[in-house]
């Protein structure tokens, strides 16, 4: 049975991270993937896979080892070998599209070799983004009443004969 340690063999490992957790249209998430070969034996045709969801652009790609590439939205890295104890950082810059739905995504990133005995548990890495819509400013508009109140309109009945019609009466009244 082969443990991870064992003599002679590698042991990948990849980790990958999130710069945010959550964001909206136009936010820049950045991901950050980590190889490493953890065992005793060189692994040759290293390879970094990472799927990148439909919802976020692309727009940059940092290598520490080899060379990374877009195809798609599949970034692939090749730092061809790792070493043992050696280690790899592969960066991914995105921007969240403006078409983007609101949702919980995940992201994950894959590292093979063709060195055989490496154990695969652990290698790949996943990690879950949220994106968010602004909050819309809700504007309340008062309900129109069921009553609108009487104004100076000339259409209307209301003349200042009907309003000073109890004055004058008494004005007559008075006199007589």
């Amino acid at each position: 049975v082969l443990t991870p340690n064992s003599p002679g063999h590698p042991n990948l490992t990849i980790s990958k991270a999130s710069d945010i957790r959550e964001g909206f249209s136009g936010d820049r998430l950045t991901f950050t993937l980590r190889a490493y070969n953890a065992g005793q034996q060189r692994a040759n045709d290293v390879v970094i896979t990472d799927r990148v969801p439909d919802v976020l652009e692309v727009i940059d790609l940092h290598s520490s080892k080899g060379d990374i590439v877009l195809d798609g939205q599949v970034v692939s890295a090749y730092p061809r070998t790792l070493d043992p104890g050696e280690n790899a950082v592969y960066t991914i810059v995105t921007r969240i599209r403006s078409n983007a739905p609101a949702g919980e995504y995940t992201n994950m990133g894959l590292i093979t070799t063709s060195t055989e005995n490496d154990d695969p548990g652990d290698n790949t890495s996943t990690v879950t983004f949220i994106i968010k819509q602004p909050n819309l400013i809700k504007q309340s508009v008062p309900p129109t009443p069921n009553k609108l109140p009487r104004t100076n309109d000339p259409d209307t009945p209301t003349n200042i004969l009907t309003i000073y019609w109890p004055l004058l009466m008494m004005a007559v009244l008075m006199f007589v």
